[in-house]
């Protein structure tokens, strides 16, 4: 199977937390390419579009490739009942796949336990104007709304771009903090506080790379707070910050913590 890349960069401070970059041609791809690349197939899958196989596909060889990086023995990823990844034991990860441009595109963020707690990673094409306007309302309040607004003056960023890295954090979040709470949350359960533009993406890598495909892009990170608790350990008003990327119609999003 050779239509597939894969890329790793590190992450934080310690090379024992790894991003990988898996990206599928979804031309190419066939059902026999879980085979070939060595990845359980799972059946609940079998009846599902090309594209929904493809980014699966992508997601579990990040995930294997991130264990190799990791010097870690490789082991299948499978899916719990609710659909998240059942990380082997000892590591905490978190994957985000979409599909754009002819390929379905995974990341897989992956890391020790002892490194790190809460790992979340979230990839998001912007929305159109037409769609930002349809759907903002599920995942903001009207003061979210005005933050974007004004952010958007002030910086000259689109306001979709803006919206959309919102709900690309919030997916984040969720991802970072259920193997934690183990306990559904809403996007209006969490809200935005302001922008740290000075913020340092977590991988420096990965900078490099996307600034040799497009033009400016922009990093720092959102500030979140809890409008409710969660579980036992994340009482209301916990802070949390998620990184992110951001170019002229990409989006992806960090936590680590």
């Amino acid at each position: 199977m050779e239509h597939y890349q894969l890329t790793s960069f590190t992450a934080g401070d310690s090379n024992r937390v790894l991003l990988v970059r898996c990206n599928v041609c979804l031309h190419h791809f066939r059902d026999e390419d879980f085979n070939t690349g060595g990845i359980y197939f799972p059946p609940a899958l079998y009846p599902a579009v090309q594209k929904r196989k493809a980014e699966y596909l992508a997601g579990r060889l990040a995930a294997r490739h991130a264990m190799a990086g990791l010097g870690l023995p490789l082991q299948p990823v499978l899916s719990a009942e609710d659909r998240s990844p059942c990380w082997p034991e000892g590591l905490t990860g978190s994957i985000s796949h979409r599909s754009a441009d002819g390929a379905a595109t995974a990341f897989c963020l992956l890391g020790h336990q002892s490194v790190v707690r809460r790992l979340g990673v979230d990839s998001e094409t912007v929305m159109s104007a037409e769609v930002c306007q349809a759907v903002k309302g599920q995942f903001t309040d009207h003061a979210e709304q005005s933050l974007l607004v004004a952010e958007s003056n002030q910086k000259i960023i689109p306001l979709p771009a803006l919206y959309t890295l919102l709900f690309s954090a919030k997916e984040t979040l969720f991802k970072a903090l259920y193997p934690e709470v183990r306990c559904y949350f809403d996007f209006l359960d969490a809200e935005l506080t302001g922008f740290n533009w000075q913020a340092d993406f977590p991988s420096v890598d990965y900078i490099k790379t996307i600034s040799t495909m497009a033009e400016n892009p922009l990093c720092g990170c959102l500030l979140l707070r809890q409008k409710t608790r969660l579980g036992k350990t994340l009482p209301t008003g916990t802070q949390h910050r998620v990184f992110f990327l951001l170019t002229e119609d990409q989006v992806l999003t960090l936590m680590l913590r």
